[in-house]
This record gives structure tokens, sequence and C-alpha cells, in this order.
């Protein structure tokens, strides 16, 4: 419903008719920017990503040039004998920019964090709000503009205008964390996305002008941040690296999710081939099993993953969130980053695809053979179940 809003309101501004362009208003890090970035991309039009809060007085006005003036003496009180200047303003670089795009396609622009705009721009914004230019200069026809804010004092919201409101559309974008968590946060790191599944009061916290604070963005960072992180520094000091996007409180129960699973010691498993029921296992350790998956690497670490499933596959609190991680890594897959050749090869394996891309020795094509996932088909059940 609100992607429908939103693209009726931008199809409305590019036909021409009154419309007020909309404002898209939520908490801060729930995904408004995001929202109309992938209605723009999905309707194949040119978007302009403008920041409020750092857009220049330059940027808004453009340059000014100063041109001679043909039969103005008559105007000076001066009694200017010689040539007479003036100024000429440049054409916006936003402007000219959404511009150019049009004359090919549709465009947007979007104006993000309209709450923060600087008060020496104000002026300039409200002008390309309800006018469509800046100075002289005029938007295409085809051009809309959409806007994001955050309604809060913590954000630096003070409001706007009477008049201005009323001359535009305010859009409350609502945030359903339950339905973040399935369609995004399930992708996230093994170990963020374990966390928030246990802890989903943790993933909005108040805002706060004077340390970090979580929200679904920053747990989107801190994410990416451990893909990136060499192997183990996490474990060395995992509330240092958390309270740089969350608050300490939030930071200190993350920590210990992560000193839990280091203490599950998945490698010491897989390096032992240790097969056991997870089923026999707590409840919070059915579910954290599924970061095993993180741990493998080689050929043989798949060899291990392989009878691990095919003993597990009835317990469905492992299998879901292994199928969570799974899925995770076949996107990093496909992006291109990087998994190590165990999760590729297990992957090809779960989805029952040759092994020829990987250049395994003869020894080790036959110890696939020899050990194949004859659960298969059940897995994939409960996978189905998780993931759809």
């Amino acid at each position: 419903m609100i992607k429908t809003i939103i693209e009726t309101n931008i199809k409305s501004q590019l036909t021409g008719e009154l419309t007020a362009p909309i404002v898209c208003l939520g908490l801060p890090g729930i995904g408004k920017s995001t929202i109309i970035r992938n209605l723009v991309k999905n309707l194949e039009y040119a978007i302009v990503d403008v920041s409020a809060a750092t857009f220049t007085l330059e940027e808004a006005s453009g340059i000014p040039e100063f041109t001679e003036i043909k039969n103005f003496n008559k105007y000076s009180s001066a009694e200017i004998d010689g040539p007479i200047t003036g100024t000429q303003w440049s054409v916006p670089e936003l402007i000219l920019q959404a511009n150019r795009l049009a004359e090919k396609t549709p465009t947007v622009i979007l104006l993000d964090d309209l709450h923060a705009m600087p008060l020496a721009t104000t002026t300039a914004m409200y002008e390309l709000l309800l006018e469509r230019k800046l100075k002289q200069y005029k938007l295409h026809d085809s051009v809309a503009i959409v806007c994001t804010a955050n309604n809060s004092s913590e954000a630096g919201f003070e409001g706007f205008p009477s008049p201005i409101i009323n001359r535009l559309q305010w859009l409350e974008i609502p945030f359903n964390v339950e339905d973040w968590y399935v369609n995004i946060a399930s992708k996230f790191h093994p170990k963020v996305s374990s966390f928030i599944k246990n802890k989903l009061d943790k993933v909005q916290e108040n805002e706060s002008t004077i340390s970090p604070y979580a929200t679904p963005r920053t747990w989107e960072y801190l994410s990416t941040c451990l893909y990136n992180l060499p192997k183990g520094i996490l474990e060395q000091d995992p509330l240092l690296i958390a309270k740089g996007f969350m608050s300490t409180k939030t930071a200190v129960e993350f920590a210990e999710h992560v000193e839990y699973l280091h203490k599950l010691n998945f490698e010491s498993d897989i390096k032992t081939h240790n097969i056991f029921t997870v089923a026999d296992r707590p409840f919070l350790d059915q579910v954290l099993y599924g970061n095993i998956l993180s741990s493998i690497e080689t050929p043989e670490d798949t060899i291990f993953m392989i009878k691990f499933l095919d003993h597990n596959y009835l317990c469905d609190n492992f299998i879901g969130f292994f199928a969570s991680t799974l899925v995770t890594m076949y996107q990093r897959k496909n992006a291109r980053l990087p998994i190590t050749k165990g999760i590729q090869i297990l992957i090809n394996i779960i989805m029952d695809k040759p092994l020829n891309e990987f250049a395994l020795t003869r020894e080790q094509l036959n110890m696939f053979k020899k050990t194949p996932l004859t659960k298969r088909k059940e897995i994939l059940r409960i996978f189905s179940n998780y993931l759809l």
C-alpha cells in the first residue's frame, strides 16, 4: 500500500496534474529512502539523490556571471556613460542534472532528510518544492519530487511553516519489525541475524544526539562490518565493535550472544567430526547451531556438514535457521562476495547442481559420491516452510 501511494504521487506529478510532492515520514534507519529508490528502479525511471542536510546555497542558486546589458544607462542614477554589467546566474546543478536525465526518461529527485536542511537553503528548497524551479530555471515536466524526513526533535526536526505543510502530501511510513526480520535481517551475518531473531525489541532504540543507537540501518552496517573483519577479530572484543553501532546496553547483550556462540565451538565439532543430535540440546542451541555453516571452509568440512544435516534433518529449529544462513551465503555468492569453497560446494549439493566448477581432485570427487545428501528432499521441505 505504501509503495502504491508513493507511485501514484510520482505518476501524478509526471502527468502535470496539480499534485503536492510527497514527504515520507518515519523513524531513522527503517528504509524510507530504500523504499523510494527500489520503487524508482522498478519503474525504470532515473533518480537524482540529494541530501537536503548538505545541500549548499551555491548548488541551489548557481554561480553569478557578469554580462553587459545594453540600453540600460537610462536607469542609472549615477549617469554612467560606459557599459553597464548585470548578474546572470548559471543553471543550478540540481536543475541541470535532473533535466538532462528527464530528456531521456522520467526522473525522480529524492530529497533525503528534509527535516535537516540548513536555514541558508530553506528558501531555495521551498521554491523547488512549491514552484518546481530554482532562480529563473524550472524543472522539466518529466521530473517528480519525493522527500524523506524524520519527524522527531532528536533528529533535529523543528517543524515546517504551516503554508508549506499545507502544500505537501505527508505519508507516515510504518515499521513492522517481524516483516523486516523475515525479508531483510534474516539474511544478515549469522551472528547478527541470530541475535535479532530472539531480540526484536532491540532493533530500534530511542534516538540520541550523544551516542550511537540501534536502528534497522545500523544492524545492516554491523552485518557488513562483521563480514569484512578478519576471522577471529570479533571474538577478541565484541563489545568494542558493537558499541560503534548501538547503545552500550544493547552492545553488551550482543557481545554476550557472540561469546555464547563462541563457546558452542563449531570449529571443534567440525574438526573432530562430532556428529550429535541437535534436538537433544536446549532450544536456543538448536537455533544457534544454524551458525555452524559459517565455519565450513574446505571440501572436507562440507562432507562433515552433509553427514550432520542428514543426522539432524528432523530438527526444524536447527534446519530452519540453517536455511536462512544458507540463503545469505547464496546471495553473497551471486553478488560475487567472498564465501568459502566449502560453502559454495554445499550450496551446489543442496541445489542438486554439478561440482565441475570447483576443480576438485579425483579423491575429493569420490568422497562426495560416497557421501550423498540422502535427506535432501526432507531438508528442502523444511527450508520452504521457513523461507516462504
